[in-house]
């Protein structure tokens, strides 16, 4: 009888051994799995501080490529003063006049001060639910003469021997559009180098007259002067500070490593 009950008790300990060893090792396994997770948890932040960090030096040498232009050249990206401003290059296209597009790349460019002005005008007409819609901005010099080649009517388009506004950066050809990016009914299209296209043209409607009136105006009031043969033209009244610049739009596009 005591043999059997010491026998009884050995199982009794053995068992008890054998529970502790399964509860021990589920404690290990559920360690090793909160183990598993934390590695990969921080597998995945790692992988996110790196992307961040790689966006961060991205970031930074896109601002010194911008700064570096701006401090050769005077020139700055239009969508960096004003990101509401819409941008539809028209010789980046051959959507144009020429039927070819004309330049390599569709960079928006103007001086700063001409940049700020035009950010100004687009915040005043946004109060009314209108936008500035950009057709040409920066042109670089060479551009000037194709354009002249191509134009029957050399009086729409400037001499290669003195430049364009457009050349120093100083220049706009612009139109108005909605908050949904509908343009606003204007006396042309773009380059239409038709009497149509005059600010003195006596057909024009007169509620066309008054959308043109409106847009002219808010120019004319930050810093712009008009010509009278193209009414999508305006000019930095302070052109004149700026040099004509033969910089292809190329060349403003930041080289991937």
């Amino acid at each position: 009888m005591q043999h059997h009950a010491k026998k009884l008790i050995g199982k009794a300990v053995l068992l008890a051994v054998l529970l502790s060893l399964a509860v021990y090792n589920l404690y290990l396994v559920k360690n090793y799995k909160e183990a598993e997770q934390s590695l990969e948890e921080l597998r995945i932040r790692y992988e996110s501080l790196e992307e961040e960090n790689r966006q961060l030096e991205r970031g930074l040498e896109e601002i010194t490529f911008k700064r570096d232009i701006e401090l050769k050249y005077g020139l700055v990206w239009v969508g960096d003063i004003d990101e509401s401003i819409v941008v539809d290059l028209r010789y980046a296209s051959d959507n144009n006049f020429t039927g070819k597009r004309i330049y390599g790349a569709e960079v928006c460019l103007l001086t700063r001060g001409t940049a700020e002005k035009l950010a100004r005008v687009n915040k005043e007409i946004s109060k009314d639910g209108y936008r500035i819609k950009v057709w040409d901005a920066y042109r670089p010099y060479y551009v000037q003469q194709i354009l002249w080649d191509a134009a029957e009517d050399k009086s729409y388009v400037a001499n290669p021997k003195s430049g364009s506004k457009h050349n120093r950066g100083c220049a706009v050809d612009i139109t108005l559009v909605d908050t949904d990016g509908s343009e606003i009914e204007m006396p042309t299209g773009f380059d239409d180098f038709s009497a149509k296209a005059s600010r003195k043209y006596e057909g024009t409607p007169e509620h066309v007259k008054e959308n043109l009136r409106y847009l002219t105006d808010a120019m004319v009031r930050n810093g712009f002067q008009t010509i009278n043969s193209e009414w999508w033209h305006f000019e930095d009244t302070d052109w004149e500070k700026h040099p004509i610049l033969n910089v292809p739009l190329e060349d403003f596009i930041q080289p991937k490593d």
